[in-house]
Parts: C-alpha cells; sequence; structure tokens
C-alpha cells in the first residue's frame, strides 16, 4: 500500500502505475481540490488513509477534500478511533456517511503504546504519554501536538462502539474483514473458515462496561499469547 496526495505533480500518473502493479493506493496528507480527489478515484486510489487527520486546521465549509472523500463510493477510509486524532462525534458522523462497509479502524499506534503514562522516544522525539492515552511531543507538551497515537486497536473497536453507537460484530468487522478485503486478502484472513488463516483472537467481551478482554492470539494455529500464563508469569 501507498499513501500519496493526489494534488502532487505526477501522482494521477503513479497511482495508475501503482495499480498496474498491484500496489492499493490511499488518498493521505492531502490538500486536493474536489475534482482532484475525483481523479484520483478514477486512476484506482481505494482508500483514504487516516481520514481528518493530517489536514488543514481550517476548511471550506462546503467543497473540500473532506467531504469529497466521505461522499466517494469507491473510497474505503481509515479512522484513527483514540478519542484524540478525531472527536467522538468526529468518529460517528464518518462511519455513518462511509458506513461500516467502507470504515477501517486503525490504531496509529506508536512503540509506546499500552506503555504506563510518562515520557518516551519515539525516533528523535521525546513524548509523553498521558493518563487518557493521549501521546504528544514532549517539546509542546500541552501544545495539542499528537505524536501518534497509544491504544491498541481492541480499544479502537471499543472506541467505536461508544462513539459511533455501531455494534460489537460490526466494530470487529471494521478491524478484521474490511482492511482484509481491501488488501485482496478475504480468501485467506478477515473472517473464520475453513482453509483460512488461522490468524485470530479470543476475547471476553463485557456489553456492560463496553469492554474488550484479550483472552489469547494465534497465528497460523499456534496460541502465541494467553491472558492466563501471561498472568502466572
Amino acid at each position: 500500500m501507498v499513501t500519496l496526495a493526489p494534488e502532487v505533480p505526477g501522482a494521477l500518473d503513479m497511482i495508475e502505475r501503482l495499480v498496474a502493479a498491484g500496489i492499493i493506493v490511499a488518498i493521505g496528507h492531502t490538500a486536493a481540490s474536489p475534482a482532484t480527489i475525483a481523479q484520483a478515484v478514477q486512476a484506482g486510489a481505494r482508500m483514504s488513509t487516516h481520514l481528518g487527520n493530517g489536514s488543514h486546521l481550517q476548511l471550506p465549509r462546503h467543497q473540500n477534500y473532506l467531504w469529497e472523500q466521505l461522499a466517494a463510493d469507491k473510497l474505503l477510509a481509515s479512522f484513527i478511533v483514540d478519542g484524540h486524532h478525531l472527536p467522538p462525534s468526529v468518529v460517528k458522523c464518518m462511519v455513518r456517511a462511509k458506513g461500516v462497509h467502507r470504515s477501517i479502524l486503525t490504531s496509529d499506534a506508536i512503540s509506546a503504546a499500552g506503555m504506563a503514562p510518562g515520557r518516551y522516544r519515539l525516533g528523535d522525539v521525546d513524548i509523553v504519554v498521558q493518563p487518557n492515552y493521549r501521546a504528544e511531543r514532549a517539546d509542546a507538551a500541552g501544545s495539542g501536538i499528537l505524536a501518534g497515537s497509544a491504544i491498541d486497536l481492541l480499544q479502537g473497536v471499543e472506541n467505536v462502539i461508544r462513539f459511533a453507537g455501531v455494534s460489537l460484530p460490526e466494530a470487529i468487522t471494521m478491524a478484521s474483514a474490511n482492511p482484509a478485503r481491501l488488501m485482496n486478502l478475504s480468501s485467506r484472513i478477515g473472517t473464520v473458515g475453513l482453509g483460512r488463516d488461522a490468524n485470530l483472537i479470543v476475547f471476553e467481551w463485557k456489553p456492560d462496561s463496553g469492554s474488550l478482554r484479550l483472552q489469547q492470539t494465534w497465528m497460523e494455529g499456534d496460541v502465541v499469547y494467553d491472558a492466563r500464563k501471561a498472568g502466572a508469569a
């Protein structure tokens, strides 16, 4: 997969060449006009990368690249559902606009994801992970400059259920079957079935609290994580 801004000179030709080579093309970090977005879709772009992020702080209220991508039925869209990259109300509106079938959850997780609140090093940048899983550049703490997300994808599933009002099966589909379909891997992963890769998770769902507890992770039929054994260790 390649994410690119279609307004860059030569990008539309590049989309066609990448698609011809079997590479998935996504639109992201763009300032493209609605017309250019439409041209990118026609050239073969199939997804919007973490829609709503890598965007300008202010946009024209009607014609802008966010509306255009939301309205493009041929584009799936990935969303960072940590409550910081997109406010819950925005997640709700965007998921309803794209529909569950065209929505993909991405964690955008950095290396400090899942760690206790504190200060960490991300490449050449110091970051601070706050108790609410917000990750900010340490040299600009309090300024709202995000440095990626600190949630894992299971938390994203929990969040999209709360934010967008989707069901547990719909949220799981957004985190598994939909990205598998985008990547042309539906015959192997994304759903459970005879002859498919046994890459699975086993979890406990608590509907009263809306929380997921990971029990096991399976890779190619082997258990690579077991919460009971990890707890005993």
